[in-house]
């Protein structure tokens, strides 16, 4: 009953059980030790299970990614969900460079420190918004959701309680 049930899930949800292998960025598979959903960061033969390879596969949370704290700057990929920590200096979050229609990033003000030590979201040669350059943002504890639609388009800013 139980591989019955997993050859079902699988089926239909698109994501297998992680085989050392051959990937592409954004596909998804399970790790036989967590049971977690993880996606493809790169692209390239990955050898080590995605509970252990924090470096090229991304844990997802009943199917959205988990938050992940940067405090320096970052290359951002699909899927990702950035604690952006400007505590003690101004950075810079690149975006993917060839965004495809599903892809989202959101980038979320950790320390309420973007007014002192804005944060800046690399175009990575797309446009934001229309315009050809980079994003700064000021907002304390502000959330951004960007998302590609023939370019990249901001589709949600919100404020985050404070803590």
């Amino acid at each position: 009953a139980a591989a019955s049930s997993q050859a079902s899930a699988e089926n239909t949800s698109n994501v297998t059980k992680w085989v050392s292998g051959s990937f592409t960025q954004g596909a998804c598979v399970w790790s036989p030790i967590t049971f977690y959903t993880y996606r493809a960061k790169t692209t390239g033969t990955l050898t080590t299970d995605p509970a252990n390879d924090t470096a090229n596969w991304q844990l997802l949370h009943n199917g959205n990614p988990s938050w992940t704290k940067k405090t320096t700057t970052y290359t951002a990929y699909s899927g990702d969900n950035i604690l952006a920590d400007t505590t003690s200096a101004a950075f810079t979050i690149t975006l993917p460079a060839s965004p495809s229609a599903n892809d989202i990033v959101r980038i979320k003000d950790y320390a309420g420190t973007w007014s002192t030590n804005n944060i800046t979201i690399g175009r990575n040669g797309n446009k934001i918004e229309g315009l050809e350059e980079n994003m700064t943002c000021s907002t304390r504890y502000a959330v951004i959701e960007l998302v590609p639609a023939g370019r990249v388009e901001v589709v949600k800013v919100a404020l985050n309680e404070e803590p």
